[in-house]
């Protein structure tokens, strides 16, 4: 039985991105107006505005000693965690904290120069996307179609960023729970690769 309950869990971790993608699409498209795909700028800038976003988050919650390799492995390991806490917590864009984006835009009493900080530079590089989107949009549509257009654009840059943070959550989690096999795992892909070719 609890093979079983492992094999669901571990097609659900691929299932739930696919239902949130195309019920998130389905919504998107139903707003769109219909020259909206017409212009990848207005497709292309969210994507990157929500890459941004989601490194971001993952940045300043998290820090890079979630990433580190060297504890990666280990039995204190910050990925040491349940599938249910996976799923609620590392692996969902609105269980991180908006809040050091806000406070990326304000000096330190510290340091004093905002611009020499990389995450003042990505959540202005994320809001001058997010603007760009919107100035395309009212140069080019009416106010009522701008407006759906800035929602989708809006729309689009969230599911990328919900999506980025699960998949390099779920990357580092699968590192961790599957240890050494991903180096058989790479192994045998890396074969399979060399006998297509």
């Amino acid at each position: 039985m609890d093979v079983l309950v492992d094999a669901l869990r571990l097609v659900s971790l691929f299932v739930i991105p696919a239902l949130v993608y195309h019920f998130v699409s389905g919504i998107e498209h139903w707003i769109e107006n219909k020259e909206f795909r017409a212009i990848p700028a207005l497709t292309i800038l969210p994507k990157l505005a929500g890459s941004l976003l989601a490194i971001g988050l993952l940045y300043t919650n998290l820090g890079l000693a979630y990433f580190d390799l060297e504890i990666l492995f280990t039995e204190n390991s910050p990925w040491n965690l349940g599938y249910e806490y996976f799923l609620t917590e590392r692996g969902n864009l609105f269980a991180y904290s908006f809040q050091p984006f806000v406070l990326a835009l304000t000096p330190g009493p510290a340091d004093g120069a905002l611009l020499g900080r990389p995450i003042f530079l990505g959540v202005l590089a994320y809001l001058l996307l997010m603007a760009l989107c919107s100035a395309i949009s009212f140069w080019l549509w009416s106010f009522v179609n701008a407006v759906r257009a800035v929602i989708c654009c809006g729309i689009i840059a969230l599911l990328t960023a919900w999506m980025t943070i699960y998949f390099v959550a779920l990357l580092f989690w699968s590192l961790y729970v599957l240890n050494f096999w991903v180096l058989a795992i790479i192994a045998l892909f890396y074969q399979y690769r060399r006998q297509r070719a």
